[in-house]
């Protein structure tokens, strides 16, 4: 999943599969990749193996600059997150405005699965 906001679908899974990840298939514009990678339940350094060392360089500069941006936004709407309650799913790690995934308060669950990983397990469960 990491891996998917540096890489493409066919270059993340090449990675997977032991061809590592070279500079030129990098995603280095920081607006394209998701802050998610930020949270502090993310080791980012858990993908650096699937990396060239340039590569890998690349892929700190664009953390780099999204820490320094320091702007969250809703997955859903892409709006700023500072301007509502706002909750975060704790299988995607995506976070989204409380009003954008229908809650009018902090769920009473210790965890809380967005909609898209919930149908996503369910149909992962039903093959």
């Amino acid at each position: 999943m990491l891996l998917n906001c540096f890489l493409d679908k066919k270059d993340a899974e090449s990675a997977l599969h032991g061809a590592l990840a070279e500079e030129e298939m990098v995603e280095i514009r920081p607006e394209l990749v998701p802050t998610k990678i930020l949270d502090e339940a993310v080791s980012i350094n858990q993908i650096k193996k699937y990396f060239t060392i340039d590569a890998w360089k690349q892929v700190e500069g664009v953390i780099a600059v999204l820490k320094t941006k320091g702007e969250w936004s809703c997955v859903r709407c892409s709006g700023a997150l500072d301007t509502s309650d706002s909750i975060s799913c704790d299988c995607c790690l995506n976070w989204m405005h409380m009003k954008c995934v229908g809650l009018k308060s902090q769920p009473k669950k210790k965890y809380w699965i967005c909609r898209t990983c919930h149908l996503e397990d369910t149909a992962a469960n039903d093959s």
